[in-house]
Parts: structure tokens; C-alpha cells; sequence
């Protein structure tokens, strides 16, 4: 007996029975409760006699089996919901040869791209989007600074010179900014574990003497790990000028400083080499790199570019036992107790430290899909400070984003029903942070810092919650395309439609919920004015933003064009199909608070019928035509977000978007007459966008000029069918990166 054959017998809860040539005949789930495992090998082993009576034996064991699993499919007794579905989640490569990136399957981008639509407008407008990137860099370029990190740095006489040159001429404005991180900005990103104390005291004993100009004498470090001390201050005053550099706050400061960004970068990079910090740990050394970390990649692809620096930093902490209570450890001081001292931080900030550390770990893990880093088994966990509101929600927030990435993220098959239990964990936690909290309507404010941290994960985890609902539409739809017995009972059919129904709802309104919170930030209607928040807010903003859009365009393009398959990606099936009904009740201009109740009507009592009244209206070409040129005006003209990469280009997106829906409205005609496709529609779009886009700005107005089409246009649905959408077929395959089919797109456009 050579190759090991798999006969398996499947059931519809996902499990079988399977017969091994290895010997074996098992069911995972043991439908057969009283028969006992068969090895075949003890047939063989029994007298040649009586082998073939044996044989006849198992064949019959083999029959009940089947005729109790058929039992078994005829009852339809096993709960559609719990069914483990092995197609539920998605991962893949971006990739191209100069990088390949993991996109994992509670990532944004693993639920963007594996659409055919999508995948096909994204890589339309593919060489348009490079070119906006090429002219932004060209006009900001030297505010660029990027991941020029560990490459061996300069020697020590070039770093002292760099020092000389960069911080003594400009002591006191230093000491302005290390003044300002202390007071504005050390609480709000780090929870005050970042002891400024000790760096004031290392800044006054490092340069010395300022002059009538405020040119300080830098004192030479004895020993070369000593400029990981120098690095933390460069890192701190780079932080700050990061935060402080558009909008009111880049008049705070008495003291100008003119330094380019990417000297400051550097230098604290090279500063870092320079102390061999990577053999010679210490806790200034691992404070710098965490602020480094922030600043570095400011407004430009944060998570990718962020996370090996967070591996170094956590590696770092294990090394370095942070990742146990100090309490739990025994400390052997060998030499120079004192000095160790003064540059070591306190206990309760080393908590804070690792508190941080696992909040970054389940952010990273849930944005790209990659594993948990922390394992609780070998690390201590989330440690609250006191039992105030705040830090019970920073807790709690923690936990639940955990818990997300190790459902979405492990490699267990998951259920509709273990979806559906994060999709209600995450409504919960959003719903106990109501917008009222952060409008400034309650007469009691409290601490903006911790409030921002909460209003920020409110909106990251309303992300979050679009991606569930679209990975349950993505599981019934499979149910559906592999034909499974599950769904031939009428009732498991009525129950699936109903829940594909009110995952499309949830999911647009929680889209739209979320570009409501950022466009009322901008707007001043919350009680974030301070332009800090808008740059501790931006990375969310990207992200998110773009998430929420891309979302409420495909479920408007899937309406516009009465295609459902755009967002079921089911050819020829009625899933979805005319849903929502044509039933708008919509108020004018979109209110937050009717949305929010609608998103956790769980929880608020508003109807299934008010919810759907709403999706109607949001559904409409219209709607998201009005409200994201509204929302586009608003943020164009912040300083923050025309000179960040990512937000820049998500606004890019968003016009670009907003240009496909115009040209289903403009030609209507040809599309219902089928004398056009969708991809010569596509072409078209292209050339004007190309034609008007002003390259690497963003222009005063989106250029759309709705206001010339006749509203029948507007309001009408193109008839198109399944032939006109004559795109690539892009199928998310185990080994093919949904990119492999970019050169042929770009070949038809």
C-alpha cells in the first residue's frame, strides 16, 4: 500500500467521516455514536480466513454510516448559522517586484480587492493615482522622510558635527518643544510613560552654557550607548514639529525652528546606530524608537511602514522583561546603580509601556490581517490604572479587538454565528460611546486626551464592523455558489436572505456613520478644535475614510446599475437583488444621531423598517454624490490633510469614485441601449479625469457639475446587464495574488 488515499463522506456542519488507506475510519463529529473506530490493519493481521468476512464486516459498518449521514442531510436539523465555512475568510499578496505585502483576513484591503468591480475601478485609475503620488512628492520634498532605518548611520565625529550644527544653534526652541510634548502631547499618544523629567535632565546636561544667541556646548558623551539619550531628545522635538506644524499651534513657539524634517529624522536614526542600541538595550533607547516610530510615518501608509519598527520595539521589551509585571521580576544591579537610576523609568510607566505595546500589537493585527505578537501565556496582560470610565474602556477595547483578530486572523474555520458574536461585541462597545459624548453638548467635558483615544477607536472599530458584515454577505454567498444542502431548506434560505439584508444595512450605515464622525470633526462640531487631534486623528482618517467610502460606492454602484453581484459576487442569482426596496425616508442634512440609533437599533429599539427607510435613501447615487462633495470641500481645505500622502490620495479616490457614478448618469442612454460597456464607460471616466484632475492638489471644487444633468438622470437606475460588465474575471485563489490580472487591465483600458 504506497500513497495514502482520502475517501470523505462531508457533512453539512462541514465535518465527515473519512477512511484513510492509513487504517483508519473516523468522523470527526462521530454521527455513529455506537460504533467503535475500525482499523483495517487488525483485519490484516486476523487469519487469511476469515479477512474477506471482515471485509464484508466494515463495507456494512460503512453503509450505516452512510445511510445515518444521509439521515443526516434529510433532516436538515444542523443550525445554519453554526456551519464552519472554510471559504469565510480571505487572504492574499500585493505584490510587485521591488515589495509583497501579507494582506490577511480581517484587513481592509483582503475585502477591497477581492471584488472584480472594484479591483477593476482601482486598477483603472491605477496609473492616475501614481502620478498624483509622483506630483505630491515633487511638491513636498523636503518634508518627505521615510524607513531609511539601521543602514549603519555616520561615524561619531560626523554625528557630533550633525549635533552641533542642528541642536546647539537652536537651544531654546528645543526647549520649547520638549515643554510642549510634556503638556500636550505625552498624555494623549502615551499615556505619560515617556518621563520627561529625565529628559529635561539629560537635555540641561548635554548642552550647556547657551550663548546671548542660544548656542549651547554639547558635552561629548564618555560612552557611545549614551546617544540613545541624545536620540529620545531628537525624537521628542521631531514628534512635536510634526504636530505642530500646520495650523494654529505653528504659532505657539517664541522660538523658531527651521530645520528640515528628514534632518531631524536622521539624525536620531543615525544617533540611535550609533549607540548600538540593538545589543546594548535600554529604556531611553526603546523610548526613542517608539517615538520615532509615530513620527516617521506620519501620514503615509502607517501601518506597513510602521510595523517592523514595532517588531524592534517589542523584541526590545522581551529582552528587557517589560513584558512582565516589574513586581514578578528580581533586579541584579551589576555596577553604577545611580546612573542606572536616572536613566531608567519608574514602574508604573513601564506598565503604561507594555499597556501600549499590546493596544499597538491588536491594531496592527486587526488593520493587516497579521498574527497576534503577544501571547498572554508568556506576557502579562492589560494592567488598569485606576476603575475610571476611561481605562475600563481601554481595557475592554483591547480585549475585543483581540478577540476579533484571533477569530478572523487564526487558521480555524470560523461560523455566520461566531461573526455574528464580535459583530455584536463591537455595536455594544461603539454604542456605549454615543457622538454626544465628544459634541461638547454635556455641560461636563473631561480629560480631551482620553477622550480623543475613545473617540478614536469608536471610529476605528466602526470599521472594523463593515468588514464583518461583509465577510457574513461573502459567507452566504459561498453557501450559495458551492451549491451546499444547507441552503435547499426554505426556512435556512428565508433566515440567510433576511441576514444578508440586514448585514447590507448595517454595513452602509456604519460606512456612513463613520465619514459623519470625521466630517463633524472638521466641521468644529465636536469638542476637538485643538489642531493636534486632527494630526493624532489622521492615520484613522485615511483609513477609515477610504474603507467607509469605497463601501457606500459599491452598494451605490450595485444599486445604480441593478447588479447585485457587485456586492454579492453571485452571477445570475437573486440574492440582494432590488434590495433596498425604493422606500426613502431620509432627513436633509444627514443627522448623526438617527444614524447612530439605526446602526445600534439593537440597542435603541428603532425599527427594521425605519433602519431599511434609511438605507434606501444612502443608497441613492444622489445622496453619496451630495454628501461626499460636502464632505470632500470640508476636508480639502485642512493644512493636515492636503500635506499627508494617504489623505491626500484617499481624497483623490473619493473624486475618482464619485466621476464613475456621474458617467453612469451621463451615459444612460448607451448603457440601457447596450451600445456600451462597462469598460469602455470605464475608458471614458478615465480620459476625463485625466483631462481635469489638477495633478498632486486638491482643487477647490470636485468639478462634477451635477447640477447640468436632468434630475430623471440623477434618480434612474441603469438597466445593465450581466454581458456589459465585460471585465476580468478575478478569482481569489489560494497561490494567486489579486494582482496578477493588473497588466491585462491596464492592456483593455
Amino acid at each position: 500500500m504506497g500513497n495514502s488515499q482520502r475517501i470523505e463522506f462531508d457533512t453539512i456542519g462541514g465535518s465527515g467521516v473519512t477512511v484513510e488507506s492509513s487504517g483508519t475510519v473516523r468522523s470527526e463529529d462521530d454521527p455513529v455514536s455506537n460504533l467503535d473506530s475500525v482499523s483495517i490493519d487488525s483485519y490484516v493481521r486476523d487469519s487469511p480466513g476469515d479477512l474477506q468476512t471482515q471485509i464484508d464486516d466494515l463495507k456494512a459498518q460503512l453503509v450505516t454510516i452512510s445511510r445515518q449521514l444521509k439521515g443526516q442531510k434529510k433532516d436538515r436539523n444542523v443550525p445554519i448559522l453554526g456551519l464552519k465555512i472554510p471559504t469565510m475568510k480571505r487572504t492574499g499578496l500585493a505584490t510587485k517586484p521591488s515589495r509583497t505585502l501579507f494582506i490577511g483576513s480581517s484587513s481592509r484591503y483582503s475585502l477591497v480587492f477581492t471584488r472584480p468591480v472594484m479591483s477593476y475601478v482601482m486598477s483603472t485609475f491605477k496609473n492616475q493615482l501614481d502620478a498624483e503620488k509622483r506630483a505630491w512628492k515633487a511638491l513636498h520634498g523636503d518634508d518627505l522622510h521615510s524607513l531609511r532605518f539601521l543602514s549603519g548611520g555616520s561615524s561619531e565625529s560626523d554625528a557630533i558635527e550633525a549635533i552641533r550644527s542642528i541642536v546647539c544653534p537652536n537651544f531654546h526652541a528645543f526647549q520649547e518643544r520638549l515643554m510642549y510634548f510634556q503638556e500636550h502631547l505625552n498624555h494623549l499618544l502615551y499615556a505619560n510613560f515617556v518621563p520627561v523629567d529625565i529628559i529635561h535632565s539629560l537635555f540641561v546636561a548635554r548642552f550647556q552654557n547657551p550663548d546671548s544667541n542660544g548656542v549651547a556646548q554639547f558635552i561629548k558623551p564618555a560612552k557611545r550607548y549614551y546617544y540613545a539619550d541624545v536620540s529620545l531628545i531628537i525624537s521628542v522635538v521631531y514628534l512635536v514639529v510634526e504636530f505642530t506644524r500646520y495650523g494654529p499651534n505653528s504659532q505657539l513657539f517664541k522660538h523658531a525652528l527651521t530645520i528640515k524634517l528628514n534632518e531631524l529624522s536622521t539624525l536620531s536614526l543615525d544617533l540611535l546606530n550609533l549607540s548600538d542600541f540593538r545589543r546594548k538595550k535600554s529604556h531611553l533607547a526603546l523610548l526613542s524608537l517608539i517615538i520615532v516610530k509615530r513620527a516617521l510615518s506620519e501620514g503615509t501608509s502607517e501601518e506597513f511602514d510602521s510595523y517592523p519598527i514595532y517588531h524592534m520595539c517589542l523584541d526590545m521589551c522581551y529582552q528587557m522583561g517589560l513584558h512582565r509585571t516589574p513586581e514578578s521580576i528580581d533586579m541584579f544591579v551589576f555596577k553604577d546603580r545611580s546612573n542606572l537610576k536616572s536613566r531608567s523609568i519608574s514602574r508604573q510607566s513601564i506598565t503604561e509601556l507594555w499597556n501600549y505595546m499590546q493596544m499597538e500589537d491588536a491594531v496592527y493585527s486587526v488593520t493587516m490581517g497579521t498574527p497576534l505578537l503577544i501571547n498572554y501565556s508568556f506576557c502579562a496582560g492589560f494592567q488598569k490604572q485606576t476603575e475610571f470610565l476611561y481605562e475600563r474602556k481601554r481595557e475592554t477595547a483591547l480585549l475585543l479587538l483581540r478577540r476579533v483578530s484571533a477569530v478572523i486572523n487564526s487558521l480555524d474555520m470560523v461560523s455566520i454565528q461566531d461573526i455574528l458574536d464580535l459583530i455584536d461585541g463591537v455595536s455594544s462597545y461603539c454604542y456605549e460611546l454615543p457622538f454626544k459624548m465628544f459634541s461638547g453638548e454635556d455641560l461636563h467635558v473631561g480629560d480631551l486626551d482620553e477622550l480623543a483615544n475613545l473617540f478614536k477607536m469608536k471610529v476605528f472599530l466602526l470599521a472594523t464592523l463593515q468588514c464583518l458584515c461583509r465577510m457574513i454577505i461573502i459567507a452566504v454567498s459561498n453557501l450559495y455558489k458551492c451549491h451546499s444542502p444547507a441552503v435547499e431548506n426554505n426556512k435556512n434560505a428565508e433566515l440567510l436572505l433576511n441576514l444578508c439584508q440586514e448585514m447590507f444595512r448595517e454595513s452602509l450605515l456604519t460606512a456612513v456613520l463613520c465619514l459623519l464622525n470625521v466630517k463633524y470633526i472638521f466641521e468644529g462640531r465636536t469638542v476637538f478644535r485643538d489642531s493636534k487631534y486632527i494630526m493624532f486623528f489622521r492615520d484613522t482618517i485615511a483609513t477609515c475614510v477610504g474603507q467607509s467610502f469605497i463601501l457606500w460606492f459599491t452598494y451605490s454602484l450595485s444599486k445604480v446599475t441593478r447588479n447585485p453581484e457587485i456586492v454579492t459576487e453571485l452571477r445570475n442569482m437573486p440574492l440582494l437583488s432590488d434590495y433596498p426596496p425604493n422606500d426613502p425616508l431620509l432627513p436633509d442634512p444627514i443627522d448623526i444621531y438617527i444614524l447612530e440609533s439605526a446602526v445600534f437599533h439593537k440597542f435603541s429599539g428603532k425599527s427594521v423598517q425605519s433602519c431599511e427607510q434609511l438605507t434606501s435613501n444612502l443608497v441613492s447615487s444622489t445622496e453619496l454624490m451630495k454628501f461626499s462633495t460636502s464632505f470632500y470641500d470640508v476636508l480639502r481645505t485642512n493644512d493636515s490633510i492636503k500635506n499627508g500622502l494617504d489623505t491626500f490620495l484617499t481624497l483623490k479616490w473619493i473624486v475618482m469614485c464619485l466621476y464613475v457614478l456621474r458617467s453612469f448618469q451621463e451615459y444612460k442612454g448607451l448603457l440601457d441601449s447596450k451600445q456600451m460597456t462597462f469598460t469602455h464607460l470605464m475608458a471614458r471616466t478615465k480620459e476625463t479625469v485625466e483631462a481635469e484632475f489638477n495633478l498632486g492638489q486638491l482643487d477647490d471644487q470636485t468639478k462634477l457639475n451635477t447640477e447640468e444633468l436632468p434630475l430623471e438622470k440623477l434618480l434612474d437606475p441603469v438597466s445593465i446587464d450581466q454581458s456589459s460588465f465585460d471585465i476580468p474575471i478575478l478569482e481569489f485563489e489560494a497561490g494567486t495574488s489579486f494582482f496578477d490580472y493588473e497588466e491585462s487591465v491596464a492592456a483593455d483600458s
